[in-house]
């Protein structure tokens, strides 16, 4: 159960979550909501403008066709002293985005909708795919005003495994000890 395992099972648990849930993009077209990871993605007209300092342009077409989209990040990992849990807190972040051009700037409102839909869904047992727990406090918060484009941002804990020496080595346990069985 490493971190790049968890950001896996979390993406897929938010592309089940927006399953035919849609939003308008750029050229008003109803789109379903992009899950990427880390990252979003680099346009893909790019063109270099400047090889020795890597400065690129690219159109604003290039950048808003990624939205609506989440992007799932990895935050801070905390380990502790107390083993007895077996567990690490690792963050995670993630940050929503929207395109809205229209006169009355209520991107805001998809955004806290789309955040409010995934707390609602994890709040309910708080288990993601029975591999990792959510710790609480869940935040969500709505990042400036970045018209025509709108973001929010939601940070919570993920219980993640830790690793471990071999029982043998620790216990003088015998190699043919039956295996320990992991309880998260």
């Amino acid at each position: 159960m490493t971190v790049t395992d968890m950001l896996d099972t979390i993406s897929e648990e938010l592309r089940k979550i927006f399953r035919g849930y849609s939003l308008p993009n750029k050229l008003g077209v109803m789109q379903e909501v992009r899950i990427f990871q880390q990252y979003i993605p680099q346009p893909a007209g790019i063109t270099v403008t400047d090889r020795l300092s890597g400065v690129a342009n690219y159109t604003e077409s290039d950048y808003e066709r990624n939205f609506p989209g989440i992007v799932v990040k990895l935050g801070d990992i905390t380990d502790s002293d107390d083993r007895r849990l077996e567990v690490n807190n690792t963050g995670l972040r993630l940050l929503f985005g929207v395109y809205d051009d229209s006169p009355d700037g209520e991107g805001w409102r998809d955004v806290a909708g789309m955040m409010e839909k995934v707390r609602f869904e994890w709040l309910k047992d708080r288990i993601i795919a029975g591999k990792f727990r959510i710790i609480l406090p869940i935040t969500t918060r709505l990042l400036d005003d970045t018209y025509p484009v709108y973001f929010g941002e939601m940070t919570c804990g993920v219980e993640t495994g830790i690793p471990r020496r071999p029982r043998d080595f620790v216990y003088g346990i015998p190699p043919n000890a039956p295996p320990y069985e992991y309880r998260p």
